[in-house]
């Protein structure tokens, strides 16, 4: 395998895993942000 071919793999792998390890993080976040929310938002007041 040519050296070039292999940097840019490495690289792509690279991006893919943090990509992966961003989305992971955010859908966690999202999930316990609805266990959190039982009760239903409450209206503010605007004047």
């Amino acid at each position: 395998m040519e050296r070039r071919t292999f940097i840019i793999g490495a690289i792509a792998g690279g991006i893919g895993l943090l990509e992966y390890t961003i989305v992971s993080r955010w859908m966690k976040g999202m999930r316990l942000r609805t266990r959190i929310s039982t009760s239903p938002p409450k209206a503010v007041p605007r004047g």
